[in-house]
């Protein structure tokens, strides 16, 4: 889309891109393409838990906080999160088991923050009401401001009912 806005009818020439745990090189792809697609835009930020190929197009590495150092509500997705053995899905939760290190954030956590500051976080709460099918009391108020435990509650609560919100899957 980036080689061609036009062709894709998109109104504007991409500027910017903030790239969350990807490694843009790693999906077999024409890297020589993905590096000239790369090369045009004016500023990349990429949150990475490593220096990668991606890494070294950036302006901006922000250090990515991983997988053992951050809440997950409803981590998996119907992709992956099927038990192979019993053909079950299941949902649950991943849970911090140590402090991430050093400025290591959840990138997820820096987005909301740079919404919020932009002025734009009430759009993103109504984007994650349609996004987890939030109902009733659970969904998220737009005037209003969550935290990531806050907004994991409801989405348990919305899914399962008012009795297994985000302490009982802990």
């Amino acid at each position: 889309t980036s080689l061609d806005p036009a062709k894709y009818r998109l109104p504007y020439e991409p500027e910017a891109l903030i790239v969350c745990r990807r490694n843009l090189f790693m999906g077999g792809c024409d890297y020589n393409m993905t590096a000239e697609v790369l090369k045009r835009y004016k500023f990349i930020a990429a949150f990475c838990i490593q220096l990668d190929e991606m890494s070294e197009f950036a302006d901006l590495v922000l250090p990515e906080a991983m997988y053992l150092e951050k809440l997950q509500v409803m981590p998996h997705s119907l992709v992956w999160s099927l038990n192979a053995q019993t053909g079950y899905f299941f949902w649950g939760i991943r849970q911090p088991v140590v402090s991430p290190k050093g400025e290591a954030r959840d990138w997820v956590d820096v987005l909301m923050e740079l919404a919020d500051r932009v002025g734009f976080l009430g759009d993103v709460y109504e984007q994650l009401n349609v996004a987890y099918d939030l109902q009733g009391p659970y969904r998220l108020d737009p005037l209003s401001k969550y935290t990531k435990e806050e907004i994991g509650d409801r989405r348990y609560k919305s899914k399962f009912g008012e009795e297994k919100g985000l302490e009982w899957f802990k």
